[in-house]
């Protein structure tokens, strides 16, 4: 059952969907959008409002990050804007621009034709030092932003890579997921994985097998993946539905409970593997497109179609069966016909997407009132 939500504020303008938010580093109330109709967009959530737009891009923007150079006591400086649109990848300085139009052949510096096929998402690592792209073809790489230096890893998914994200904490690691139904933890120092799992294999699929709420015929593509801001907690959203998520651990538990070969795996600090992720029942009826972590780890977001879910943590422990050990908080984010995004800063929560007509929305919620908001409440 939906309940009402705080009315959120409406940010408007993009013709075509919203393919992707991110919120700046440093300063809460700045975001960036990026669409569909071949633009992006960065925004004062404060205002609700845009304050700048990039254009003129021939094929969608699909994805946008924020490099860590912009300083939150800089009024109106923001740093570099990563764009990533068909096979390439484009830099920009927007706060360094006096008009608010920006057309897209201003770019800073750019990675032309970096990618064999279209690129899907961007992320940036916290230091600001590397970036990693995935693409169509499965690849997975990442630029030393130091040198603007491509390297591709080793090995990449046997079909399309949809998503990806650094891990807070753990300077090296990145985790991918993808349409071969595996989501892979990497190293990229190695350019290598440390684990894989597949949602698809037999141990995994014999947990929705005692889900009674699993019905999807869809197979279990990885969709979208997340990390805990202190990198220890990882979450899967899947294309049947699914959604999974690692137990939370606090620090030390790995070493304290770990032994031998079990404390390599677990990870120094209790960093959860792959391995750990248990499956949360009944998650989403369909493709769960947008998973993400609260700021203080206290909820999990997950996002399919035009549903919006909130999960109380912590969830299942990896010797639990698969459960829902409190029931999640279902929103309806009005006008949005279909969510595609999420985007999460220390006050606000951010939902992209497209309305009825095919417009790109983003709604803006005040997080701790949405937190805080309790099922059945007016």
């Amino acid at each position: 059952m939906s309940s009402p939500a705080p009315t959120p504020t409406l940010l408007t303008g993009h013709s075509a969907p919203i393919a992707h938010l991110a919120a700046h580093p440093s300063n809460q109330h700045i975001l960036a959008t990026a669409s569909e109709d071949g633009s992006a967009r960065i925004w004062d959530l404060s205002a609700g409002r845009a304050v700048k737009a990039i254009r003129g891009f021939e094929e969608d923007v699909v994805s946008c990050a924020w490099g860590r150079d912009g300083g939150e006591r800089e009024e109106g400086r923001w740093g570099t804007l990563f764009l990533a649109s068909g096979r390439s990848i484009y830099a920009f300085n927007p706060s360094l621009s006096p008009l608010p139009l920006i057309p897209h052949c201003s770019a800073r510096s750019s990675w032309p034709d970096l990618a064999a096929d279209d690129i899907n998402l961007i992320a940036i690592n916290e230091k600001g030092t590397h970036l990693a792209w995935c693409d169509d073809t499965g690849a997975v790489g990442v630029i030393n932003l130091s040198t603007s230096k491509p390297h591709l890893f080793r090995r990449k998914h046997s079909n399309i890579s949809a998503t990806l994200t650094f891990r807070p904490n753990r300077p090296w690691e990145v985790l991918s997921g993808g349409y071969d139904s595996h989501s892979i933890l990497w190293d990229f120092s190695r350019l290598s994985p440390i684990s894989s799992l597949d949602l698809a294999s037999p141990s995994t699929s014999a947990q929705q097998q005692t889900d009674p709420n699993a019905f999807s015929m869809s197979p279990p593509f990885v969709l979208s993946v997340a990390t805990s801001a202190d990198g220890r907690a990882l979450a899967l959203g899947a294309g049947d539905g699914s959604v999974w998520v690692s137990p939370q651990v606090k620090e030390g538990q790995g070493k304290e409970e770990g032994k031998g070969k079990r404390e390599k795996e677990k990870g120094k600090g209790g960093f959860a593997r792959l391995e750990d992720v248990r499956r949360v029942a009944g998650a989403h009826e369909g493709p769960v497109v947008a998973v993400a972590f609260s700021p203080t780890t206290l909820h999990l977001l997950t996002a399919s179609l035009n549903i919006l879910r909130i999960w109380p943590l912590p969830l299942p422990t990896p010797s639990d069966p698969p459960t829902r050990p409190a029931p999640p908080r279902t929103l309806t984010p009005s006008p949005l016909s279909k969510i595609n995004a999420l985007a999460i800063t220390p006050s606000h929560l951010v939902v992209g997407g497209l309305t009825a007509t095919g417009q790109g929305v983003a709604a803006v919620y005040p997080l701790a009132e949405l937190l805080a908001h309790k099922e059945g409440e007016p």
